[in-house]
């Protein structure tokens, strides 16, 4: 049986993040990124009723085909060859009728394309928001960079498109071609908010200072202070 390790980008902190490493990911994926096209920008967080705290991107031009400029691109590499298998996230729309996603996988210089022009939930819609699952394949095992690339247009500049809980599943095969299955960000079966003296929290205001802990399908937490937005 394989063995089962995350590594998380959590999309609650409104602005940059790295891969939060556990179990099995710790011994091969070495480190984690995540950068914006110069189209975008942060916009803060927001929170999903019943879900969480999600980061807010919104752009400075509204492009109207996907480009390098409106990308936000999480990378990973380590020193065992990784095969991804499937990717997951959390979106929303944020007041506005307009965005389109595409998504698109890199092996290093080789791309696949995933899923082109998705339209997010508006957050007043029913349900507010996607989780847009997406299996890979055709993709080699490669022991270099990878990259989710989500590109975010046709979206004005005075609005905002969410993203939480993005996640990547795959293969990690050792140099001793030792295989096992991992999961590059586990969504939590849980999360709970709490004052800094340990009370939970039902309702949240902006600029709250709370804990946030998550609870994982396979038993692990953890916890960090985040700020409302």
């Amino acid at each position: 049986a394989g063995t089962t390790g995350t590594l998380t980008w959590k999309m609650e902190a409104g602005t940059a993040e790295e891969a939060v490493l556990a179990d099995a990911a710790q011994a091969g994926i070495g480190s984690s990124a995540m950068a914006l096209g110069s189209h975008l920008t942060y916009a803060g967080t927001r929170s999903i009723s019943g879900v969480g705290l999600e980061t807010l991107f919104q752009p400075t031009e509204q492009d109207s085909v996907a480009m390098d400029e409106n990308a936000v691109v999480f990378s990973f590499k380590g020193d065992y060859t990784f095969k991804p298998t499937s990717v997951n996230f959390i979106t929303q729309r944020v007041g506005t009728d307009g965005g389109s996603l595409d998504v698109t996988y890199y092996a290093g210089e080789s791309a696949t394309v995933l899923a082109t022009g998705v339209v997010p939930p508006r957050n007043n819609a029913s349900p507010a928001y996607a989780e847009v699952k997406q299996a890979v394949s055709g993709v080699e095992p490669y022991a270099g960079t990878h990259k989710l690339v989500i590109n975010i247009y046709n979206l004005g500049t005075t609005k905002t498109v969410g993203l939480r809980n993005v996640a990547v599943t795959g293969e990690l095969i050792s140099p001793t071609g030792i295989r096992s299955t991992v999961t590059l960000q586990g969504r939590p079966v849980s999360s709970n908010y709490y004052t800094l003296n340990g009370q939970r929290v039902s309702t949240l205001q902006k600029g709250q200072v709370v804990v946030l802990k998550n609870v994982y399908a396979d038993g692990h937490s953890d916890a960090r202070k985040v700020v409302v937005r």
